[in-house]
């Protein structure tokens, strides 16, 4: 058993890359420090019977797989462990020129649907 441990361990450390998302290390560090800022909701997201208005403050929280970026927010004011989060924008890789990450682009998807509170617009 010992003999096979450094084998796996090789194999998985190779494989590793392979899981790794399409937003690199750089712009996953930009886009999870958006999670530490507040918003306004420009517009109304309902999902079943939850819903965020338009206006309200709230916070973030950003998903990455190998192929999508998720974006879900939650009231400003709730405890973020027991949040009812809403999905207000979800990207995948063909969203995206050559299916690469691009900063910019995230950046406008998320601006149509919140504005950083305190920026001039919001309230």
């Amino acid at each position: 058993m010992l003999n096979r441990l450094p084998i796996f361990t090789i194999v998985f450390l190779l494989l590793l890359p392979a899981c790794d998302s399409f937003v690199g290390n750089a712009d996953m560090d930009a886009i999870k420090a958006c999670e530490k800022k507040a918003y306004i909701l420009k517009k109304d997201v309902e999902i079943e019977d939850r819903k965020l208005k338009k206006g309200d403050e709230v916070k973030i929280k950003v998903a990455v797989g190998s192929t999508w970026v998720k974006i879900h927010a939650y009231p400003a004011r709730a405890d973020d462990l027991k949040a009812d989060y809403l999905l207000i924008l979800y990207l995948f890789d063909d969203d995206f020129t050559s299916k690469k990450f691009n900063r910019t682009l995230f950046d406008e998807r998320l601006n149509a649907v919140v504005t950083e509170k305190g920026t001039p617009g919001s309230k």
